[in-house]
């Protein structure tokens, strides 16, 4: 997802977490087991699967320790924290935890996931003591810099689609979400639906534009998914993602940097990939979907770009591009000089920047419409990157394909899942929620996220 590292990375991650280490052992010891001898029988927990994101191999890292049947030891921890954690705890601290704490409830199991490629929230159950949640986050190196164990604050199910309607329009602030549920003849039934026809801001979702683009370009044999891209100061954006990290010269190939763009939200991929294809294929690709208004896209901003004009303080770029032209727009993209690391987002807070027009926009109705443009192209390439992170724990028992993108930046959050059920029903869901508040929206992600859970549970085919 789109996000500003350090401490806004903090505020405004796609999961909300208890970041600092200084906070985590106060928040283990409360959640210390109650040991039954002789626990009620109960319905066995149902595990879901962790996504293979950064944070998600960690968090399944940290559970295969957590049941292994060998105590915890340092050694085992040693290596995986940033400092900013273990100065504030030590590891034997931690260990010690683990092993009197947390592991006599094994076998742990996650039964409810929610995060990025940096920073989740993992619903966890035991064979006894109450349901917890593990938190954690990691910095642009991958080391956890944030390892909170609390009680589970789990939003109540919502037990129908009235009522799923009724906390979105609640929230407090714009949300636009579409639910539309498309049988196997090709009829289409909308389920849930608010202000879907207007334009909003996306966040990363426009990644799928981008990977539309990709696909195109291939088919026109003007690249090949074996191609070769090369990571460079010229390309490299901030984080969310992996490659910013890599050194110059660093290789990756078309298909591993469109892997990367969409099922961790790596900006440095993605904006590799527009620089290797053209804005302009991009831009067609927004028409070619069947976006309503092309225009607001153009010009098809890299992320990198979006950091220079919303961050940068050379010159007051923000207020120059809301009241400029597209082709003012195209000029100023080329002037730009700003030098993405004497960006230092720990001093500023701009607020919510898509105000300003900083941000890529469309609506519910038009990315749905890219996800079945994505669809119809039955290309395993591009099949691979949308279903590598589902976003949220989705039962593959009722619907097997889940094709997901998701955003997040100042003030925004988003969602698009494109779900096909065992009896080839299809199910669209789109979520696009903003603010200008950038921390209320941050906060509702979890409750925002729980109810796409909900609808996808409430719908599904019997």
């Amino acid at each position: 997802m789109f996000r500003t590292p350090g401490r806004m990375s903090r505020l405004m991650g796609a999961v909300a977490l208890v970041a600092a280490a200084a906070l985590a052992l106060s928040a283990c010891t409360a959640t210390e087991p109650t040991l039954d001898p002789s626990p009620p029988e109960t319905t066995p927990p149902v595990a879901v699967t962790i996504p293979s994101t950064p944070v998600g191999e960690r968090v399944q890292w940290m559970i295969d320790l957590i049941n292994q049947d060998a105590d915890i030891t340092v050694a085992d921890l040693d290596g995986a924290f940033d400092s900013t954690f273990t100065d504030a705890v030590a590891l034997p601290d931690v260990v010690e935890l683990l092993n009197v704490q947390i592991r006599p409830a094994q076998p742990i199991v996650v039964t409810a996931y929610e995060g990025s490629e940096s920073q989740a929230v993992a619903q966890v159950t035991g064979a006894v003591g109450d349901p917890f949640a593990i938190q954690m986050s990691l910095t642009a190196a991958g080391l956890i810099d944030g390892f909170v164990l609390a009680p589970a604050e789990v939003p109540d199910p919502a037990q129908s689609l009235d009522e799923v309607k009724e906390r979105l329009d609640d929230l407090g602030f714009t949300v636009r979400y579409s639910v539309v549920r498309t049988s196997p003849d090709g009829a289409s039934e909308v389920l849930l639906e608010h202000d879907s026809t207007a334009l909003a801001p996306m966040a990363s979702m426009f990644k799928l534009y981008v990977l539309l683009a990709v696909h195109e370009q291939v088919s026109a044999g003007t690249i090949t998914w074996d191609d070769v891209l090369t990571v460079s100061d010229e390309n490299r954006s901030l984080p969310s993602g992996e490659l910013q990290n890599e050194p110059n010269g660093t290789e990756v190939t078309v298909r591993e940097a469109a892997l990367k763009m969409i099922s961790i939200s790596d900006n440095t991929a993605t904006d590799m990939l527009i620089e290797r294809i053209g804005r302009d294929a991009v831009e067609s690709a927004v028409l070619n979907s069947g976006h309503h208004d092309p225009t607001a896209l153009t010009p098809f901003l890299m992320t990198r770009e979006m950091f220079q004009l919303g961050f940068g303080t050379e010159y007051p770029v923000i207020e120059r591009w809301a009241a400029s032209s597209v082709a003012d727009r195209r000029l100023m993209l080329e002037s730009l000089t700003i030098d993405l690391p004497a960006i230092d987002l720990a001093t500023v807070n701009p607020g919510a920047i898509w105000q300003q027009d900083l941000d890529w926009f469309a609506s519910p109705a038009d990315v749905a419409a890219v996800h079945e443009a994505l669809a119809e192209l039955d290309d395993p390439e591009v099949n691979a990157a949308l279903t590598a992170n589902p976003g949220i724990a989705i039962d593959p028992a009722a619907w097997p394909h889940v094709a997901f993108k998701g955003g997040s930046s100042m003030g925004v959050l988003t969602g698009s899942w494109r779900a096909v059920a065992v009896d080839g029903t299809t199910l669209t869901v789109v979520v696009m929620a903003s603010g200008d508040d950038p921390a209320a929206v941050a906060q509702a992600q979890t409750e925002i996220f729980s109810l796409m859970t909900d609808v996808f549970t409430l719908t599904a085919v019997e």
